[in-house]
């Protein structure tokens, strides 16, 4: 008599599946942006050969979908693995780190800002009330850790406003300053990135007089 799958062995294999699908309608939709086509939910799911009806059961908008693109790219922890103490050097890490990932993959980035400014403004046409934060915290988290050894340094204040200054510097919308209101290429706008941090890591440690 051939053995039967009990019921957890059942749930394992359905877990497994769910996450096979969502890993292809991702993928599906990072070959479609890297070949400049700006993808509805519908054309991913056919790219991906599974129903739309089943794509919109993972991922309701595109919003939703490209967010899972960007976080599935890389995580903080990957971002700050392997830092020294010195903290201008983790920045600068971090900063090229961040930087040549996005590079690599510009036009998934560039298709996730434009998810990113959709849902801003779909939700401007809603009532007054609490808002569905419109980004995720990778680049955020990333900062506070390669922070930390300034923690005895400088102030909670100041702190927070140095990692909101490096948050100008680096990111999909530094990478779209660099390209398209700079005209740089990727080499020169990595440097100008890490110089902006590094000075404004080092102001920041001068103006705390320690």
């Amino acid at each position: 008599m051939a053995d039967v799958p009990n019921r957890a062995s059942l749930t394992d294999g359905r877990t497994k599946q769910k996450q096979r699908t969502r890993i292809a309608l991702l993928e599906a939709a990072a070959d479609l942006s890297r070949r400049g086509v700006s993808p509805s939910i519908a054309q991913i799911a056919e790219a991906a050969n599974i129903s739309p009806a089943t794509a919109y059961r993972y991922f309701p908008n595109t919003h939703s979908l490209w967010n899972d693109v960007a976080v599935r790219r890389v995580s903080a922890d990957e971002l700050t693995a392997d830092l020294p103490d010195d903290v201008v050097e983790r920045v600068d890490i971090v900063i090229r780190r961040i930087a040549r990932l996005q590079f690599a993959d510009e036009a998934l980035w560039r298709e996730s800002v434009r998810a990113v400014q959709e849902r801003w403004f779909a939700q401007q046409e809603l009532d007054a009330g609490e808002r569905v934060p419109v980004r995720g915290t990778t680049r955020r988290d990333a900062l506070v850790i390669v922070l930390q050894p300034l923690q005895s340094t400088l102030d909670a204040a100041a702190l927070l406003r140095l990692m909101r200054a490096l948050m100008f510097i680096c990111g999909s919308e530094a990478l779209i300053v660099a390209r398209d209101a700079l005209d740089l290429d990727e080499k020169a706008a990595v440097e100008v990135m890490c110089w902006s941090a590094r000075a404004i890591v080092k102001t920041a440690i001068e103006e705390s007089g320690r």
